[in-house]
């Protein structure tokens, strides 16, 4: 775990696994995999492939806080190659809710993935624009984090409405735009698409 964590060379990882086969089907902490954990530590995308080819089910396993493989990888620094590898092992990941309801393209929005990683996430399921449970979007979340103009407009021409949303807080996209310090580009792609929120407390 902690080879994975810290960002140990994939011969390091090969060696330990190795000697110790049933290691990537511990779990840890909060019951997380070796795949969470190198997931979450953005390791290479060698050392995911490894880990998948070991013990394939474990893109299924979810943790304590119901996040998967594909959350985790979507939360910290994994390339557009190693997320890309993961919705190939289980596509339906993508329609998968942590215990915040979150799925993997809210925690990308949140972590300010690319604009190549938001594209391929609502490709693979088109639904995940939607608000969840608390009224929280993918729009919401990227307006928060400072996305990029690009990965805004991507967001807003699939489901427009998402620009008339409130999440749970009562804010719309255009409260967490000003919030978040977005670009002049996004605050006046939201008027345009609902000139009215100026007008929103």
């Amino acid at each position: 775990r902690f080879a994975c964590v810290g960002g140990a060379s994939l011969d390091v990882i090969s060696l330990l696994l190795e000697s110790h086969p049933g290691a990537v089907k511990v779990k840890h902490g909060l019951h997380a995999t070796l795949l969470h954990a190198a997931c979450d530590g953005g390791a290479s995308f060698d050392t995911i492939s490894l880990l998948l080819r070991a013990w394939p089910d474990a893109i299924k396993v979810k943790h304590k806080q119901y996040r998967t493989p594909l959350h985790a990888a979507c939360g910290s620094e994994a390339s557009l190659d190693t997320i890309s590898l993961l919705l190939r092992a289980w596509p339906d990941a993508v329609k998968e809710k942590d215990r915040s309801h979150q799925t993997p393209l809210l925690t990308a929005c949140l972590q300010g993935k690319s604009l190549d990683v938001i594209s391929l996430l609502l490709h693979t399921w088109p639904d995940a624009v939607k608000a969840n449970t608390w009224g929280e979007t993918p729009l919401h979340a990227a307006c928060y984090s400072g996305a990029s103009f690009d990965t805004i407009s991507l967001l807003v021409a699939t489901w427009p409405d998402a620009a008339k949303e409130r999440n749970r807080k009562e804010n719309t996209p255009l409260h967490s735009a000003c919030e978040g310090d977005a670009s002049l580009d996004t605050i006046s792609l939201l008027l345009g698409m609902w000139p009215e929120a100026i007008e929103e407390k």
